[in-house]
């Protein structure tokens, strides 16, 4: 959970040195694109 927390924060920030605002406004949609990519790697892992 740590991991993808962290990667979610990474994200945001990306997103605020982008576009600008608060690093908190971001967040939300980091979490969601944070939580695909587990699972994708998740997935990955998985079937090989």
């Amino acid at each position: 959970m740590k991991e993808i927390m962290t990667r979610a924060w990474k994200i945001a920030k990306q997103g605020q040195s982008k576009f600008g605002g608060k690093v908190s406004e971001y967040i939300s949609e980091a979490l969601k694109e944070a939580w695909f990519e587990y699972r994708s790697n998740k997935e990955e892992n998985t079937s090989a």
